[in-house]
């Protein structure tokens, strides 16, 4: 007896023998043994009974049956009749008797034979049916059933729920990796590993995806352990996971010892492993509960090349590295085979066996071969022999069969004859992507195998097609292949139109129209379209599809893929650009748009183009087409400009297009609605009357010829609609710039008027039984109903409302009109003729200076006082103002600071100073303005800043006098410990001038200043510095100024393989960096050697030219040294400037444009140096076909030079493109603004489309316009500007590139870059991106991808310049070099650490707020490197605030900020009440910020919790949210008041104005009551 194959425990067998005999009693005594003496009887029969026999002994490992004996005497002569035997199994454990056998040896006799068929006792799978498919429906499957053998008992029941799966279905390209594919041992199912997951298949049911882990990982690769029933995954995150073989479940995981990510796992045994990570081999012994000993037996590369593929042959291992080549570890030793001994490539992707060869998969050389039988080195397959590509994907091997992937060709190899057989690209074998990628073997042999050995190859779809070696044609069918579907997306994700047909979807894509069958919820193989340009648009006549290109006019196609026809200009088509295409049903024909030549009509009958439709002939008003839809026979074009045209396609008739009124950007348009009457408003036009169930317009009220208003004439009173309200159903109160009036079916009465009151403006109306009232210009005016008799106007002067000028009103109860100013809210008792009530949105603050100490926090407000927020039970507390409290004279707050003894504040402004003891609310300390008892003197100027440090009080006048040109430099200081003077510091002198202080504070110890000087404020200024500890000065950080431009271009050895390449970083005027290929800074130069600014960067004679204002600067990159520049005379030609615009390499010769930076004479000149004969050719701007201007960029198309000849003034004939055509060496006419169609006299950038000979023009102005001029055709096409996406920043000199597939536009300021998508004269696409900092330079990096580039930003006031990297990938900041530096002195914010400083520079002088945030590292010398910053491009920043390696940030206007210092990511913090924001202090987690007061937003406060990332409770210090107040609404007891900022709240009962409706805010409020 012995176990089952694969089976884990040993047999034991109980056996019960009944035997009957009789024994012959009369007969003598025998023996039966030797030693043995038995009596018996002479007849008789004897019942032995049920006799048990145990068999033991079993070994599985060994092979060794359970064994047992019965040992019985029998009488002689004796017979053995009515022999029952019963054979017993206990099945438990996996356990069964195999092939059982029982015989009697003395007889011989055979009792039991059953060897050969197979086990006994024991039924381990269900007859038919096994195992059950189903599915669940929705939740749940049933009428599973089996046959059973007769008689048998089920023992123990093992079920292994499975979770089948149809295929992934997407919208976009799905990538699926295959890592590793294993065989089950017993079942044959397969088990791929994919980028993230394991998945097993089951050739026998359907779908075939059966199961997948569902567990987190990304395998690397998988092993068999079937001894154990284990499946071992190695994954990336350093565990190696194991799943059982029974029941898919998750057993565990394990990980190496020694830290290493395992590459490459195989079983070599039972419980044993050899793994690699291409750095090491090792032997891997596997205990009990996934203990592992782990010994590393082999060390392999020590370049860290990991391991792609192992490879079990006998007790030899072989593993494949990408980067280190092959290595064999047989008997304790390692062979490494590379590029430096046998192998052709370092790089190994594959292993498989084949035969005696081993087959190694190179991924770039072919597929190399050793015989191991010989150890000899045999031909490797390639390019040279039997491949069409060295490129290898994959290697298979199958049951006689080899399969090799390589490039996009499978190739079969016969093992038994040793010849390859057929081979087959991707499309041949029904696969839709180029490459291919995958071959995975699945052999036959168990439940869940295939009937045929079978090789899945995969292109990375999710489909795979199935090769079936062994049968005819590899088992292709008759018109395709049999596949396996895991996945199914489209081949490519950018898609822009569709149409459906039969059943089928088919889309159009840049190549290919992919085609989704509906019915069957699959993408199938889309149809590859060679054609010269993209498709853009799709149509059906209901058999065949009709295809738009970009540059290929129309397509005809049948549904199979094949075209049957095509139609371009050649066909009388208006253009070969289609941008829409439709089918019209009514008449048959195809409809066709073009971007610029209007529409075409085909007729697909008779193949022809049956016409066209232009401005030039059909009368089109613009042939600039966007938007196309057919209905009924009409053809509606939606145009750029034009509107909707309205073709009648049967007629062939224009119809009268549909165009916008013009009315855009109105000031009002009001509605009311009367019945089925809808009467619509709009200012500038009148009044439009519709009925609302036909959707007819019934009535225009227009006001006709001169003078009008107030209904005279019988007429409206102005087109300039401003209000509207039904009196009653037929009567329309109409209020306009020019009066109101009253219309009803007998005309129109204006509203009557007397005196002084005349009211020309009406906003708003409302009425009562007895008067109607309107908001108007005068205040809110009365009159009665009735008559229309003027009764009273109420306004702020002597009524008491807000202001004059209402905006808004509205009866919400009996006799109360609420009225909306644009300063506040008002109540009007009507009745009485009273205001009852009065509200604003308080003070304009423009601060809110913010200190928490304890559980109150303290705002600050220069206006308001002091306000006093409880943030334990968020309750406003009474305030701190000149009126209530003895503590303040005044209420003009600009400063406060926490004292050193805690539970005090200091308070200044206009005041002075006072200090506070927030604990007894008493006034400790009142210094006023100027001098004071005990020798304190104070500044006339209130503070801007108080900083304390140590005991020590400084403090910072704001700017002053002479438009806050006057110096601010003296910082008093003051000891508040003793309460004395201390001496005044004079910040400007430690520079030697008189300085402007815009900022003070302080990191650690030392105060900082921000200083610019009073007489040459316009010039960079410094970051002054004094150390309290030692009471010196500093060293001064010198600010460099702003770069203006970074030019960044690549020049050296470059093309057409960059070698001695570099990139080289001019940044403004100082320095210049040189940059190795990889991003590393190599050298540096500044003034030194040569100033900036440098316009032109070019590789000449061995040397890098390097255009300056000095003339052009020469470095030798060979031998890293300078050479003699060329300036006028020398090296340059006679009579020229030294300052040099622009440089081109123009084949042979060297282009430079020149001029001076100065004067009414410029000298503008081009210069030509022949590459040649070394002579130069000068040529006058201003002379001939040359237009003055000065050469910005210089750029060739069509073999005709382009030189852009900007203006340098505002006045005269300038400006316009110079045009030297090489082929004659002539110039040609010139391009200039209103002749040959150029929009703008200022052109700085020239790009060419050298594929299409198309040229771009770009200009310095701030509509972002790009001209374009198409030398094919020999016509100017649209200009492109702000109206069609791109930025409205100008362009910036030079700053363009066409690179193929589009063009890309560098901005001035904050414009960023504009992305203009192209084929050929057809503008895809325009995307606009990256905006925030300027463009300066796009240079595209030599030997890298065609859409990749160099960047040059400048940073502004920021002070972080840099180049960054952009390609297919996204924009990489920095990535190929950076320069921050200090750019002003006038820097409002300073916070730090022990280690850095984070500064705000000033980009507008008059400004107080920072436009960036600026960082910098302290150096052990004392001085600061500038590091990064973030530019915020407006004047926004206010205060800063560390918080570990997050920088907290308040803005004007913008609410609170935050930079995540690791990542160096800025990001907003959500909608606070608003974003005007000041102050901030700490409150735990919390950070307290103070509202600051504007024209449009209320004081207040609100927290904000940073570890939640929330916006807490908040309050503002008025009921009103903004003073700018346009509408009322009652609902129940609550009238919500419409501001600009949000809504106030009046509670009717409670009498109490909010800012929301919630009761708590009620109760909380501190605003007036009724009474």
């Amino acid at each position: 007896m012995t176990t089952a194959s694969r089976r884990h425990a040993f047999v034991l067998v109980g056996l019960m023998i009944l035997a009957s005999w009789t024994p012959l009693a009369a007969l003598p005594t025998a023996s039966a043994h030797s030693g043995i003496v038995a009596e018996w009887g002479s007849e008789g029969s004897n019942d032995t009974g049920w006799l048990r026999m145990d068999a033991t002994g079993a070994n599985a490992a060994t092979g060794q049956m359970a064994m047992s004996n019965l040992m019985l005497d029998f009488a002689p002569g004796a017979e053995i009749e009515n022999l029952t035997f019963e054979v017993r199994v206990n099945g438990s454990n996996g356990t069964w008797i195999q092939e059982p056998q029982l015989f009697l040896p003395d007889a011989p006799a055979t009792i039991l034979d059953w060897r050969g068929l197979g086990s006994l006792g024991q039924q381990n799978d269900f007859i038919n049916g096994d195992p059950h498919t189903g599915r669940l429906s929705p939740n749940s499957d049933s009428n599973a059933g089996w046959v059973l053998p007769g008689g048998s008992t089920i023992t123990d029941v093992v079920i292994e729920a499975l979770r089948p799966a149809d295929a992934f279905v997407t919208t976009y390209r799905v990538d699926v990796n295959v890592v590793d594919s294993v065989i089950h041992p017993d079942d044959g199912r397969l088990y791929i590993a994919l980028d993230n997951s394991v998945i097993q298949l089951d050739a026998n049911n359907d779908p075939h995806l059966i199961h997948w882990f569902d567990v987190e990982m990304e395998p690397l690769d998988m092993a068999i352990d079937a001894s154990e029933h284990m499946l071992h995954v190695t994954c990336a995150d350093g565990q190696i996971r194991v799943f059982s073989l029974k029941d898919s479940s998750l057993v565990g995981n394990y990980t190496s010892p020694f830290g290493d990510v395992v590459h490459q796992i195989e079983s070599v045994g039972p419980g044993f492993l050899v793994a690699s990570d291409g750095n090491s081999l090792w032997q891997v012994t596997m205990g009990a509960n996934l203990a592992s000993t782990w010994i590393n037996v082999a060390t392999l590369s020590t370049n860290t090349a990991p391991a792609t593929d192992m490879l079990v042959v006998s007790t030899d291992v072989w593993i494949a590295t990408d980067g280190a080549g092959l290595f064999h570890y047989s008997g304790g030793s390692i062979q490494q085979y590379d590029s430096q001994n046998v192998l052709p490539s370092d790089s190994v992707v594959a292993l498989e066996m084949v035969g005696t060869y081993l087959l190694i998969g190179l991924a770039d050389a072919g597929v190399a071969r050793r015989d191991l039988a010989t150890g000899n080195w045999v031909a490797t397959w390639n390019t040279g022999n039997w491949l069409l590509s060295d490129d290898i994907q994959d290697i298979s091997s199958a049951d006689g069969w080899a399969h090799i992937i390589a490039d996009n060709v499978v190739y079969s190899y016969n093992t038994t004859s040793l010849s390859f057989s057929s081979s087959w690209t991707m499309s041949d074998l029904d696969l839709s992507r180029d490459l291919g990628q995958s071959l995975i073997p699945w052999p036959i042999g168990g439940s869940r195998a295939p009937a045929d050995h079978s090789v899945l190859v995969g292109d990375g779809s999710g489909v795979f097609t199935v090769l079936r070696p062994h049968m005819q044609n590899h088992g292709a069918q008759a018109s395709s292949w049999p596949q396996i579907e895991l996945a199914s997306g489209p081949s490519v994700t950018e898609m822009t139109d569709a149409v459906e047909l039969n059943g089928i979807l088919y889309i159009a894509t840049e190549e290919t129209v992919q085609r989704f069958n509906i019915a069957q919820y699959r993408w199938e193989t889309p149809h590859v379209m060679q054609i010269n340009s993209a498709l853009v648009c799709i149509a059906t006549d209901g058999t065949d599809l009709f295809l738009g290109t970009a540059g290929d006019g129309v397509i005809h196609m049948d549904t199979n893929g094949t075209t049957l026809g095509t139609w371009d200009t050649s066909d009388d088509l208006s253009a070969n650009e289609v941008i829409d295409i439709e089918h019209d049903v009514f008449t048959g024909q195809m409809i066709a748009i073009h971007p610029f030549s209007g529409m075409s009509v085909i007729d697909t009958n008779s193949t022809t183009v049956s016409e066209t439709w232009t401005t030039n002939n059909g009368n089109l008003e613009t042939n600039r087409m966007s938007a196309l839809a057919v209905r009924g026979g009409i053809a509606y074009l939606g145009t750029n400009g034009g509107g909707i045209e309205r073709i009648d396609i049967a007629n062939s008739t224009r119809l009268t297009p549909w165009t916008s009124t013009g009315l855009d950007d109105i000031e009002s348009m009001p509605i009311a609605i009367d019945g089925d009457t809808l009467y619509l408003g709009i200012y500038g036009f009148g009044v439009l009357i519709y009925n609302t169930s036909s959707g007819e317009q019934i009535d225009l009220w227009q006001r006709g010829g001169q003078g009008g208003g107030g209904g005279g004439n019988n007429q409206i009173p102005s087109n300039n609609v401003l209000s509207l309200a039904v009196l009653s159903p037929g009567t329309v109160l109409v209020g306009t710039m020019n009066g109101g009036a009253r219309h009803t079916s007998s005309g129109w009465t204006g509203m009557g008027n007397t005196g002084n009151e005349f009211a020309d403006e009406f906003y708003d109306w409302d009425f009562d039984n007895q008067y109607i009232y309107a908001a108007t210009e005068t205040g809110a005016c009365q009159w009665s109903r009735s008559n229309l008799a003027f009764q009273k106007c109420w306004d702020d002067n002597p009524d008491g409302l807000p202001a004059q000028f209402v905006y808004a009103i509205e009866l919400i109860e009996p006799n109360r009109l609420w009225v909306g100013h644009y300063e506040g809210a008002g109540v009007i008792d009507t009745a009485n003729d009273t205001v009852i009530k009065a509200w604003q949105a308080g003070v304009e603050t423009n601060n809110a200076k913010t200190v928490v100490i304890g559980d109150i926090a303290y705002i600050g407000y220069d206006g308001i006082g002091v306000l006093r927020y409880d943030l334990s039970v968020d309750e406003w507390l009474s305030p701190w103002d000149s009126a209530t409290s003895n503590l303040l004279e005044s209420n003009g707050v600009t400063a406060m600071v926490q004292d050193v003894n805690p539970n005090r504040i200091w308070v200044g402004g206009d005041m002075g100073l006072n200090l506070i003891d927030v604990v007894n609310g008493t006034l400790v300390e009142d210094w006023d303005s100027g001098s004071n008892p005990g020798g304190i003197q104070l500044s006339n100027q209130e503070p801007a800043e108080l900083t304390i440090v140590g005991d020590t009080l400084y403090y910072l006048q704001v700017r002053f006098g002479n438009n806050g040109y006057s110096s601010n430099d003296n910082v008093y200081r003051y000891d508040i410990v003793n309460m004395t003077q201390l001496s005044t510091l004079d910040v400007g002198s430690s520079e030697g001038s008189s300085g402007l202080l815009h900022g003070m504070g302080a990191v650690g110890d030392v105060i900082h200043f921000g200083m610019s000087d009073t007489q040459q404020w316009w010039e960079s200024g410094y970051m002054v510095r004094w150390n309290h500890t030692s009471s010196s000065w500093m060293d001064s950080v010198e600010a460099n100024g702003q770069v203006e431009r970074v030019n960044a271009q690549f020049a050296g050895d470059c093309d057409p393989t960059p070698t001695n390449c570099h990139l080289y970083a001019a940044y403004g005027d100082t320095p210049l960096h040189q940059v190795d290929m990889n991003g590393n800074l190599v050298r540096s130069w500044d003034t030194g050697v040569l100033e900036g600014p440098i316009r032109g960067i070019v590789t000449w004679d061995g040397a890098v030219l390097f255009g300056t204002e000095d003339g052009i600067a020469r470095y030798n990159y060979s031998s890293n040294t300078w050479l003699s520049d060329w300036t006028e005379n020398n090296g340059l030609p006679n009579n020229v400037e030294d300052s040099v615009f622009s440089m081109k390499v123009v084949g042979d010769d060297l282009w430079v444009a020149t001029m001076l930076t100065n004067g009414w004479n410029r000298n503008s000149k081009i210069l030509q140096l022949n590459g040649t004969t070394g002579q130069w050719t000068v040529h006058d701007a201003g002379s001939g076909q040359i237009p003055e201007g000065y050469g910005a960029d210089i750029g060739v198309c069509d073999d005709i030079v382009h030189v852009t000849m900007n203006r340098w003034a505002g006045w005269g004939n300038q400006g316009g493109v110079a045009r030297y055509d090489l082929n004659s060496g002539t110039w040609l006419s010139d391009w200039t603004q209103g002749q040959n169609a150029l929009p703008h006299d200022n052109p700085v950038a020239i790009a060419c489309d050298e594929a299409y000979d198309i040229v771009y023009i770009g200009f310095e102005e701030g509509d972002g316009s790009i001209a374009r001029y198409d030398y094919v055709n020999l016509r100017f096409l649209a200009e492109i500007d702000e109206d069609d996406n791109t930025i409205s920043e100008p362009i910036f000199p030079g700053a363009m590139y066409h690179f193929g597939g589009g063009l890309l536009a560098g901005h001035y300021d904050s414009g960023g870059l504009t992305f203009v998508g192209t084929t050929g004269p057809v503008i895809t696409s325009i995307i606009p991106f990256s905006q925030g900092d300027e463009a300066t330079s796009i240079a595209p990096v030599p030997g890298g991808q065609a859409y990749e580039f160099a960047i040059g930003r400048a940073g502004g006031s920021s002070g972080y310049n840099r180049v960054d990297n952009l390609d297919s990938n996204g924009l990489f900041p920095g990535a190929w070099d950076n320069l921050a530096t200090l750019s002003t002195g006038r820097l409002a914010e300073f916070t730090g650490n022990s280690t850095h400083i984070w500064a705000a520079p000033i980009d507008d002088y008059y400004s107080t707020y920072g436009t960036a945030i600026l960082e910098g590292v302290y150096q052990p010398n004392g001085t600061v490197e500038w590091t990064r910053a973030w530019n915020l491009n407006s004047e926004l920043v206010n205060e800063m605030t560390l918080d570990g390696d997050t920088l907290w940030i308040s803005t004007t206007g913008l609410g609170l900020w935050q930079i995540n210092l690791t990542s160096g990511i800025l990001t907003p913090t959500g909608f606070p009440l608003h974003g005007q924001m000041d102050g901030m202090a700490w409150y735990g987690n919390e950070l307290v910020v103070g509202l600051m007061g504007t024209p449009s937003t209320a004081a207040g406060v609100q927290r904000y919790d940073t570890s939640t990332g929330q916006w807490g409770a908040g309050r503002i210090s008025a009921g009103l949210p903004s003073n700018y107040v346009r509408d009322f609404e009652k609902i129940d007891d609550l009238v919500y008041i419409a501001t600009l900022a949000g809504m106030g709240v009046w509670n009717l009962s409670a009498c109490l104005l909010y800012t929301s409706p919630s009761p708590r805010d009620a109760t909380l409020s501190r605003m007036p009551s009724c009474a």
